[in-house]
């Protein structure tokens, strides 16, 4: 979260409310002309901010910081944060499925079990992240289908929220590729009927592995727990 100092916050925010403005119109009169010319210049340099000729505009960039500001506090806003999530599986000699896991070796929930999971980018479509983040954190490359959306808020015991995910949840098939190392997690192919025995699984990862099943109707699912393992 980008930290900003509350002056160039109060620019901000009379920006937010005309196209454009005069270095009269923005100026705070508690401040001196080479105070709040500082400020100003810092915005500017910052590019959320251009003047063109003696007026001041709200760069892209600018509209966009403004946009997640509370309009009262001038603070931004914490928003969930959304990704993907893939369930890969392929076919074993045997006709079951084997299901490729992720095992967290980093906070927050270490050593716990789960799909393929990262951060949808700005601007990414769903399925542009999805195929990122599995060639990036397993080398493979798969079909994938999107199939439907769970949200996932974890709170502590006072019910403060620590956790806040929406999560695209793909099952991927016919992986193509071979498996890459990786500092952050331990992959594992694991087979169906031995999936759900094991106590390192994230808590609610039947669930959401249940939401990669054949309805035709997505669905949207919202999950608020305890945080466990957290």
């Amino acid at each position: 979260m980008l930290v900003m100092h509350k002056h160039q916050l109060k620019i901000l925010n009379k920006l937010l409310y005309r196209d454009e403005g005069r270095f009269s119109d923005l100026k705070d009169t508690a401040l001196s002309s080479e105070h709040f010319t500082y400020h100003l210049s810092q915005l500017v340099d910052k590019g959320f901010v251009v003047k063109v000729g003696n007026l001041y505009q709200l760069t892209d960039k600018g509209k966009d910081f403004v946009g997640k500001l509370d309009e009262i506090t001038l603070e931004e806003e914490k928003g969930p944060k959304v990704s993907v999530l893939i369930f890969v599986r392929k076919r074993t000699n045997g006709g079951s499925y084997e299901y490729l896991m992720s095992k967290r070796m980093k906070r927050p929930y270490l050593g716990k079990i789960g799909g393929i999971t990262g951060k949808v980018r700005f601007g990414e479509t769903f399925y542009e992240a999805a195929a990122r983040e599995l060639l990036e954190e397993t080398g493979l490359k798969a079909g994938l289908k999107l199939c439907h959306v769970y949200h996932k808020v974890r709170k502590n015991r006072k019910g403060t929220p620590l956790q806040d995910s929406i999560f695209l949840i793909f099952l991927g098939e016919s992986p193509e590729g071979e498996l890459c190392l990786s500092k952050e997690a331990e992959l594992l192919w694991i087979e169906k009927k031995d999936l759900f025995t094991r106590d390192d699984l994230f808590d609610d990862l039947k669930g959401k592995w249940k939401l990669t099943g054949n309805e035709k109707t997505m669905k949207i699912v919202e999950d608020v727990g305890s945080a466990e393992g957290f």
